[in-house]
């Protein structure tokens, strides 16, 4: 199956951008709800790697973000043409102590590498009927719980914050930003590579909350967080859970004492309109990737399997706000049993590894087209 929205897509590739010079493209990853170790970042750039044609460089540095484990790890990726530079937000060590508080309500441990609930801890002492208890043991004690906590106060401050921080240091190239420049963000400015942003899951709505909180500092770091914007060429949801999310917490964009960033338009202060306003009001780029970039709208292209109980389209959740072009790319990530059920953390944590998925993000719209058997 595959159906994408609106009939006409425009979305745009990483090569395609590879092939316009010889300068590197940087490409953001943030995963999403589910245990994840570093083999993640490892898979990541793999997938990555096979659908561009390339090969993870030797080597990468991680850099701890946040104050509860999370980390951000800076890769390249290697082979003919312009090297693209990698930075994979890893938060998962973040949330283990609150998957831990509901181990006592799962019958079985969690599957290696996950040591989160051991075999030899708590567990609930009642059997539950196979299909129920991976439902309850892996998608909500395990997965949807970290949901439920990103949007409550602890988990804006600690779980939020550890993104913040991965992301300024992603924009910056690598390196941390001046603790003299973390109001005004100025340091975001000296970069112009083309960007490209892969989010999973949560990872989506982390990625437009966290953007949102750092150009909230000040009015300066809401014009440098828009330059950042201004080069971002291409969004990539997979299972995407904006619309959702937001009806648990959607901070506006309001930077203090700022005229320029005020708009009374209905969705230009929060989620990806407000990322937009970002976007425009931010003076005229001056590096020529941004200049390129800022002759189409921002660009979101979400991945979503009908059948992933996680996963809402984008199209529909835009509606028609300007500034945003979205598309929707509906597939089925797995087998489904005689029609009646499929997978589920199947159907919700295997996008990346999809052909579909890959030749889209490589090729843009004509990855629609090329040939894949699943």
């Amino acid at each position: 199956m595959l159906r994408y929205a609106p009939a006409n897509p425009r979305i745009e590739g990483i090569n395609d951008w590879r092939k316009r010079s010889a300068d590197p493209v940087h490409v953001l990853m943030i995963h999403g709800i589910c245990f994840k170790s570093p083999r993640w970042v490892d898979d990541a750039n793999q997938e990555l790697a096979d659908a561009l044609g390339m090969r993870p460089g030797p080597g990468r540095k991680v850099l701890p973000i946040g104050a509860d484990g999370g980390e951000l790890h800076v890769g390249e990726l290697i082979g003919d043409g312009p090297p693209v530079r990698t930075f994979a937000i890893l938060w998962s060590p973040v949330t283990r102590p609150i998957r831990q508080e509901l181990c006592y309500d799962t019958t079985n441990a969690t599957r290696a590498p996950d040591t989160t609930c051991p075999a030899g801890g708590p567990h609930l002492a009642d059997s539950r009927a196979w299909l129920n208890a991976k439902l309850k043991n892996e998608v909500m004690d395990g997965c949807l719980s970290e949901a439920v906590y990103a949007m409550g106060k602890d988990g804006i401050a600690h779980l939020g914050s550890t993104i913040e921080q991965g992301l300024e240091i992603a924009l910056n190239g690598g390196s941390a930003v001046a603790p003299a420049d973390k109001l005004k963000l100025q340091e975001l400015t000296q970069q112009d590579a083309p960007l490209f942003v892969i989010t999973q899951s949560l990872g989506s709505k982390l990625f437009v909350d966290a953007a949102i909180a750092l150009a909230n500092r000040s009015c300066d770091a809401s014009i440098n967080m828009g330059h950042a914007l201004q080069r971002t060429v291409q969004v990539f949801m997979e299972a995407n859970q904006l619309p959702i999310l937001a009806l648990a917490y959607d901070p506006p964009l309001d930077p203090p004492d700022c005229v320029r960033m005020k708009s009374s338009a209905p969705g230009a202060r929060t989620g990806l309109g407000a990322l937009v306003r970002l976007r425009q009001s931010a003076p005229p780029p001056r590096g020529a990737a941004a200049k390129d970039v800022m002759r189409f709208p921002l660009r979101v292209a979400a991945f979503t399997d009908p059948n992933d109980l996680l996963s809402y389209t984008l199209v529909p959740a835009t509606g028609a706000s300007s500034g945003i072009v979205a598309s929707d790319i509906v597939m089925v990530n797995d087998w489904t049993w005689l029609g009646v059920y499929e997978d589920a953390l199947a159907a919700h944590t295997t996008y990346g590894a999809k052909c579909r998925v890959k030749q889209v993000i490589a090729k843009g719209t004509a990855g629609l087209a090329a040939p894949c058997e699943r």
